[in-house]
């Protein structure tokens, strides 16, 4: 098993990116932050890890612009479904944007099976943002994708599903 700093390297590598681009330093603890773009076509993840919490991984990436009441009550109601899968929408009241995390906990897990995690976590972004622009804008919502109810793979091997609908 590798320590923390070994294995956030190791993935961050496997998920494309440079383990070595960010160090915040708040003077409490040391943050790690790798902005990822090679995993979706058009919206960057960013891959954080904070120096004082072991065995965690956070995952997050920015949706569009939020200004609607009703795009708000639809992101709260949305976090409800997403607690079993450690993920939830939140709202970044100084640029007005959507922000979607997913928490990763290693575990006893291979880089390689937490980098096809994050990468479901990735493949989800595209409808999650196209859903907070249809409840920002006057359309109709998108159909809520279909897949497993749990956040464990299925006996099959199949990603886990982070579709949520909006």
């Amino acid at each position: 098993m590798y320590d923390d700093p070994t294995f956030f390297h190791m993935l961050t590598r496997e998920l494309g990116g440079d383990p070595d681009s960010t160090v915040v330093d708040d003077g409490s603890s040391t943050t790690y932050d790798v902005l990822l773009t090679g995993l979706h076509e058009d919206i960057p993840i960013t891959l954080r890890r904070q120096g004082d919490v072991s065995g965690q991984i956070i995952c997050y990436a920015r949706l569009g612009e939020a200004l609607k009441p009703r795009t708000l009550r639809r992101l709260l109601s949305a976090n409800v479904r997403m607690i079993p899968r450690r993920m939830w929408f939140a709202y970044e009241h100084a640029t007005c944007q959507v922000v979607v995390s997913y928490t990763h906990y290693r575990g006893g897990l291979s880089v390689d099976e937490s980098s096809r995690r994050v990468r479901g976590f990735a493949s989800a972004l595209g409808p999650w943002r196209d859903a907070v622009a249809v409840s920002e804008g006057d359309g109709q919502p998108p159909p809520e994708p279909r897949g497993p109810e749990t956040n464990e793979p299925s006996g099959d091997g199949q990603l886990p599903s982070f579709f949520i609908r909006v």
